[in-house]
């Protein structure tokens, strides 16, 4: 199913349920003997867009008890609600937009979606985290309690937001051999810090050099843009950081689902 704005893609799905056709609409079914599994994927900061789980919240009432549970949980650890936040009707003045509050409200949004699926029977086989994810697939894989997965995401937010203004990132159309030719001679200032796929690469580290790179790359018409962020994340400037973080995992272990990083 395809289309351009919500409104057709809602009326393609009442069109499909009436058994009638549509542009851009097509249905069919193929048998498989393979028993197909099923991973639940959490995604790092980036994700959020202004006013997420709202309609959640208002419709869906196992998914407003957790997030009730994390807001509980969270108010130990700041002088904010998330509950307050999400509710937010100001996009610039949004508290959503601190570090050291979206990664805690991105955490409790990605567990409360996970425990309505599975209030809906959908069960994963695995859990995979990326970035602040890791904090999420750790609870919903059983290794973490909530509480705990709350203390160490607060913390994490927070030793992010010790960092701010001293790093940048950007996302560029490369692959990681052509990230790594890209940066030759600025290795000690910009690291690759993630592929998110065969020809998607997002670097990381000091502003200046990084922006340096992105003209080379504009002047090669090679996609690319800045992210909107103040940090050097998922680079050696965080490295001093890590010692402190690893701590907060200390004495957990793996749960009964199993639970993959995407670090290497």
């Amino acid at each position: 199913m395809t289309g351009n704005s919500p409104a057709q893609l809602m009326e393609s799905l009442e069109a499909f349920l009436q058994g009638e056709a549509r542009p851009g609409l097509s249905s069919g079914r193929k048998l498989s003997t393979r028993r197909r599994k099923l991973v639940f994927v959490f995604p790092g900061q980036g994700s959020q867009w202004f006013g997420m789980g709202r309609r959640l919240l208002e419709q869906e009432s196992v998914f407003r008890e957790v997030i009730e549970r994390c807001d509980r949980a969270m108010r130990l650890y700041g002088d904010w609600s998330l509950l307050n936040r999400t509710h937010d009707t100001d996009a610039a003045q949004s508290r959503l937009n601190e570090i050291d509050i979206i990664q805690p409200a991105l955490f409790a949004i990605q567990v409360a979606l996970a425990t309505l699926w599975r209030s809906w029977g959908i069960e994963p086989q695995a859990v995979v985290g990326h970035s602040l994810g890791e904090v999420a697939a750790a609870y919903v894989a059983g290794a973490l309690s909530l509480d705990d997965a709350v203390r160490v995401i607060c913390h994490r937010s927070r030793l992010f937001k010790r960092t701010i203004g001293q790093g940048a990132m950007a996302a560029v159309e490369l692959s990681m051999e052509d990230a790594r030719r890209v940066l030759v001679g600025s290795e000690d200032r910009v690291s690759i810090a993630v592929s998110n796929g065969p020809t998607s690469t997002v670097l990381s580290g000091d502003p200046a050099a990084l922006a340096a790179i992105l003209d080379q790359l504009q002047r090669r018409d090679i996609f690319c843009r800045m992210v909107k962020v103040e940090v050097a994340s998922h680079s050696p400037r965080w490295t001093r950081c890590a010692p402190i973080y690893c701590r907060l995992w200390k004495g957990y272990s793996r749960g009964p689902n199993p639970c993959r990083s995407t670090r290497r």
